[in-house]
């Protein structure tokens, strides 16, 4: 493979006409040629989920109410009464204590690349400490899919249905990102865009905080060309329309042109769905509960079965949006991949160094990150073999997952086998501790040879700036090939 490395950044909400490649699954489907209709799908299955979740959760806080007798004449909820005897079910997602959720947005029936999945995300939920991880997946991952050679991955679901993969092409789907990500993927939640503006609308509309106020003069509108939008800073009582250009909005001033300022957006307004759901207004109408619901059911397709969507719902109802962790991966100069043009001639994302280790490892410790950014642990980094970069490589893995690295450098002798963490902190950044043996395969030790005590006061950011340092790291060649 030709490789050729542009740092770009990468968002769930890319124009399907951006970092296109027209040789992709072009004997399946065709991709959308008008960009407007990929911009949007990010934000609806996000919403999708929340709203479903959340209707779901309605039914098992009223259920037990006077209003609840009424919610009988609705007979999707009136399926739902059995299950509340088997509130002691664990799935074995929960018993592992992470449960992971593929959220597929793609066009559908009548849309062109109906079934390219040009939004994937994966949503996993820590049961034990409520926290909920929103990791987007780009669409130009390049995968080994088996017989099917190498493609992007947003062609699984594609190839998964015009094959008849069992399960369909969100099953496929499942199992590559399940490879990508090095953890089972649970359930998928696969969603089409046709009913985002309705969901807001039967919602009766969100107020969502608009932290800048900014004006886009290149928003698509219906007749193929442009508008101007604009927002201000404050409160705005958003309809489904107003909502949808809040999210796909990509050309507007004030610093919300960039991929960053829009995924916050969204964040917003997702934030903005859920407290919407959560109100009294929505939880005592029950009208508006089945709308929403008979809305969803059109544009959804997902294997959880309705107790797993009730148990799933229980669990989450007490998440803050502070408890919510949301990471792209990316080619950034510190991210995960790198982007190169393909032997077909394709924009594509591989890992660096081409090895799923370092993406695994970022799955399994992405809440472990949270903690380590709280703490702020320091470190100081010395490469204690002859192998050139290791330092700086740990550096890049530490940074990362939250640690601030002081210093890096040689080790006083090059000949370590195993790798020391040297604990300064008094024991009170337990999460940093078990970051460095759970991802360098660490050793703790206390006390500072003499060396490398010699060494550190010889540091000149350490004596500029008079800094604490709470770790210091040693590299030994057990962490090489």
């Amino acid at each position: 493979m030709s490789k050729q490395n542009n740092d770009i950044q990468l968002d769930f909400l890319k124009s399907d006409t951006e970092n296109s490649d027209a040789n992709q699954t072009s004997d399946l489907i065709t991709k959308p040629s008008n960009s407007r209709r990929g911009l949007i799908k990010g934000v609806i299955f996000v919403m999708a989920l929340m709203i479903f979740l959340g209707s779901l959760f309605v039914y098992i806080r009223i259920s037990a109410t006077p209003l609840g007798a009424t919610l009988n004449d609705f007979s999707w909820l009136a399926g739902f009464k059995h299950l509340f005897t088997n509130a002691d079910k664990l799935s074995s997602a929960e018993q592992r204590d992470r449960v992971n959720i593929l959220l597929l947005g793609m066009g559908g029936e009548g849309h062109d690349g109906a079934y390219l999945t040009d939004t994937m995300i994966v949503v996993s939920f820590k049961t034990t400490t409520k926290q909920l991880a929103m990791v987007s997946i780009p669409r130009d991952l390049y995968v080994d899919m088996g017989s099917y050679g190498w493609r992007k991955i947003n062609s699984a679901n594609a190839l998964g249905e015009s094959n008849n993969y069992p399960g369909g092409g969100a099953a496929f789907s499942s199992q590559m990102v399940s490879q990508v990500i090095g953890q089972p993927i649970d359930y998928f939640i696969r969603v089409d865009f046709n009913g985002f503006k309705k969901l807001i609308d039967d919602l009766g509309g969100v107020d969502v905080n608009i932290e800048n106020s900014f004006t886009d003069n290149q928003y698509p509108d219906y007749e193929y060309g442009y508008q101007t939008i604009s927002f201000n800073k404050g409160i705005e009582h958003m309809n489904g329309e107003r909502a949808l250009q809040y999210a796909r909005s990509r050309h507007g001033n004030n610093g919300q042109g960039s991929d960053f300022s829009r995924s916050r957006r969204q964040m917003n307004l997702l934030i903005a769905v859920k407290n919407k759901i959560m109100s009294a207004g929505t939880l005592l109408n029950p009208i508006k509960i089945n709308d929403l619901y008979n809305n969803l059911t059109d544009n959804i397709d997902t294997n959880l079965n309705a107790f797993e969507a009730l148990r799933l719902a229980q669990l989450g109802r007490n998440i803050k949006p502070e408890d919510i962790i949301h990471k792209v991966l990316d080619s950034s100069p510190d991210g995960l991949l790198y982007s190169y043009i393909s032997d077909t001639g394709a924009y594509v994302l591989s890992p660096r160094g081409n090895d799923w280790t370092k993406i695994h490892e970022f799955f399994n410790n992405i809440f472990a990150t949270t903690n380590i950014q709280d703490e702020a642990s320091t470190v100081i980094i010395y490469n204690g073999t002859n192998i050139t970069g290791l330092a700086a490589e740990t550096s890049q893995t530490l940074t990362q997952a939250g640690y601030i690295v002081l210093a890096t450098g040689n080790a006083p002798t090059r000949d370590w086998k195993r790798t020391i963490a040297y604990d300064l902190t008094e024991k009170n950044k337990n999460s940093s501790r078990d970051y460095l043996i759970s991802s360098l395969g660490a050793i703790i030790q206390d006390e500072l040879p003499f060396e490398l005590q010699e060494k550190l006061n010889q540091e000149p950011n350490l004596q500029m700036n008079k800094q604490p340092v709470d770790f210091v790291i040693v590299i030994g060649n057990q962490n090489t090939p």
